[in-house]
């Protein structure tokens, strides 16, 4: 998994595309995020797993 690969936390609806990779964890964008974001002046969508819990849907060809 790197950055910009879209993945699926296991057992949970929510996908997103990876923004941040901090080495065994890394930080989402949620695709749904504007369903639950109430004032997204305070909050982006970003939400932090560890990649064990990540399954990986769709690989990019971007090399970062």
């Amino acid at each position: 998994m790197k950055i910009n690969d879209k993945v699926k936390v296991i057992n949970q609806d929510i996908t997103g595309i990876i923004i941040s990779d901090y080495g065994s964890k890394v930080v989402i964008k949620d695709d749904d995020a504007e369903m639950w974001i109430d004032e997204p002046e305070f909050d982006n969508g970003l939400l932090e797993y560890r990649k064990s819990d990540l399954e990986l849907i769709e690989r990019t060809d971007n090399e970062t």
